[in-house]
């Protein structure tokens, strides 16, 4: 099959979230021997250049690009999301225009990225008729800014949920990480039948299981957030302090803003925590290469995935594949694939004493009970990739 991907990142510039599924899903199809092409906006694109540029790394692989600048007519009327959803349009029409259109289009949607190809498509534009539209949803803006406390009624984020929205309406199939969201979508949205739930490829890493030394630290991978839980993280820790454990905190990764404090939500927490973090029993890594977040991940006793809407599945997956023993919240793909006490704890979402009381608990593990959740934690990740 001739497949295309339209996505906000991909390797090697894009290594975030929407980056590594990209890149999991592109490798996934050529493994079964399809042709795939990806667009997508390259604002590092030299000049000011309107053209598609097209790369073919390998055989079964196109990369096609586009700047800033290109379909400048948009740029007078749109700006923001729109524009880019706009971009990508016009880059799929002129390129379907040349090559012939795919058999199968999937979007990456985030910010409503997949909006204008869809609207285009209802409206009959030739060059984007003929093919189905599947678009996999990451973490909606306009679900999980709610519980970022974010002025959800402010533009242009608010036209940016109601594009996220069409989309999902629009799509002839949706693609989620987990049930969480396809929860949250139906409840939002009621009867979604295209809804399909497929957690994303992890990516499975041999070793010898979770490192036995006492002294790992409590580690949770950003960005930190209201809706990744952090402020029921720190809380949860500081009930554990208080008590007397002394296991530090590693948070490893950036930070979303806090709307309510105006301010990042790192230096909301460094500030309303500055003892421990004076003491060292809590330290911030600033991001580094790729493999960094996930060199302190290793050295884990215990990973942490608090999250009140999870934003990203990777980081319970990946620590997972690792071997490493996860607390993670329900709010997510977590629920999916942990067996509590067997390969990881699940906990409710924005319970502090409850996270608390799970983290205690993943401390108190004897070395041999903990080597085997994390061997049980790889089996489950081996099983998701497969």
């Amino acid at each position: 099959m001739n497949l295309w991907l339209a996505t906000s990142e991909f390797p090697p510039e894009g290594v975030g979230d929407i980056g590594t599924y990209a890149a999991r899903t592109v490798a996934a199809w050529i493994r079964a021997g399809h042709d795939v092409s990806v667009f997508l906006r390259d604002d590092a694109l030299p000049g000011r250049s309107r053209d598609l540029i097209v790369d073919e790394p390998s055989p079964h692989l196109a990369v096609v690009r586009y700047g800033p600048h290109y379909a400048v007519d948009a740029r007078r009327r749109l700006d923001g999301a729109a524009l880019v959803s706009w971009q990508c349009a016009e880059a799929l029409a002129e390129h379907g225009h040349e090559v012939g259109g795919p058999d199968v289009l999937e979007v990456t949607d985030r910010h409503g990225l997949g909006y204008f190809t869809l609207m285009r498509q209802r409206t009959l534009d030739p060059r984007l008729a003929g093919f189905p539209v599947v678009v996999a949803v990451q973490a909606p803006q306009w679900l999980v800014d709610p519980i970022d406390e974010a002025p959800v009624y402010r533009l242009p984020g608010y036209w940016t949920g109601e594009m996220e929205r069409a989309v999902v309406a629009a799509a002839d199939g949706v693609l989620l990480p987990s049930a969480y969201w396809a929860e949250r979508l139906a409840s939002a949205l009621g009867d979604v039948p295209r809804l399909v739930v497929m957690p994303p490829l992890a990516a499975p890493e041999g070793g010898d299981g979770p490192p036995p030394a006492p002294g790992g630290p409590v580690v949770v991978v950003g960005p930190l957030g209201r809706a990744a839980g952090s402020l029921e993280l720190f809380s949860a820790m500081k009930m554990l302090w208080e008590s007397g454990c002394r296991t530090p905190l590693d948070v490893v990764g950036g930070s979303a803003w806090y709307h309510p404090q105006q301010q990042s939500m790192q230096a909301y927490l460094t500030r309303a925590y500055a003892p421990f973090v004076v003491r060292g029993l809590i330290r911030f890594h600033r991001d580094g290469p790729p493999a960094a977040p996930m060199t302190v991940v290793r050295a884990a006793r215990v990973v942490v995935v608090p999250s009140l809407a999870e934003t990203s599945p990777y980081p319970v997956l990946e620590a997972m594949a690792r071997g490493q023993v996860v607390v993670a919240s329900d709010a997510g793909v977590a629920r999916d694939v942990i067996r509590p006490g067997e390969n990881g704890m699940l906990v409710p979402a924005g319970d502090a004493p409850k996270l608390a009381a799970g983290i205690r608990a993943a401390l108190a593990l004897s070395p041999e009970r903990r080597a085997a959740m994390g061997q049980a934690a790889q089996g489950t990740a081996r099983s998701v990739a497969d």
